[in-house]
């Protein structure tokens, strides 16, 4: 099992470069893990979007909604073959809120 991080510790709303996965990370049932950890209420959608081409997006599954005090985290697996993912965090909220989303195989 390997980790890519795809954002490391984000304060602001922001989304990730393009990744390029490997023939290897190509294969269904990839995992997405999205955390959130700051100090109190902390909350954070996260957004899965996965490519054949590089440029046509589509969102895998559902938008992560993490929400805690001070942290939460939830995994996103996707039964399709991606060649490009993306992951963007939207509506960060919370003192010190953090988020860190990674591809995880």
């Amino acid at each position: 099992m390997y980790l890519k991080t795809m954002l490391s510790s984000v304060l602001t709303n922001q989304t990730s470069a393009v990744v390029p996965l490997s023939d290897t990370d190509k294969f269904p049932n990839t995992t997405f893990q999205a955390t959130i950890i700051g100090t109190g209420a902390v909350s954070a959608t996260v957004t899965i979007k996965g490519s054949v081409d590089g440029t046509n997006f589509v969102t895998v599954g559902s938008a992560l909604s993490l929400t805690g005090t001070p942290s939460d985290s939830q995994l996103l697996t996707t039964t399709n073959a991606y060649a490009y993912v993306t992951a963007t965090v939207a509506s960060i909220l919370g003192t010190g809120a953090a988020v860190t989303v990674a591809l995880c195989k």
